[in-house]
């Protein structure tokens, strides 16, 4: 596989024109939805296992925290009306 790119907007760019491409095509994007949000679950989870200095037990699953209430609290946040997640 060949080195990514050295400036970070590069990547940036690679995936909005790629993304611009699957618009117009309809094909499926080199890192869909799902792809993404698993990116991003693993790097919030490593976050709350960071600042709480502790390891954490995650199920995958359920995409919750399991056995530690104070680490599941960082999963989510109390919204402010009318912005609800329905």
């Amino acid at each position: 596989m060949p080195p990514g790119p050295a400036n970070p907007i590069e990547g940036v760019k690679a995936h909005s024109d790629d993304f611009l491409e699957c618009v117009r095509s309809r094909r499926k994007p080199n890192a869909d939805v799902e792809i993404g949000c698993r990116t991003v679950t693993v790097c919030h989870l490593g976050n709350i296992a960071y600042w709480l200095n502790r390891p954490l037990k995650w199920d995958p699953v359920a995409e919750a925290i399991v056995g530690d209430e104070d680490a599941a609290r960082w999963l989510d946040r109390s919204r402010r009306e009318p912005f609800n997640i329905l």
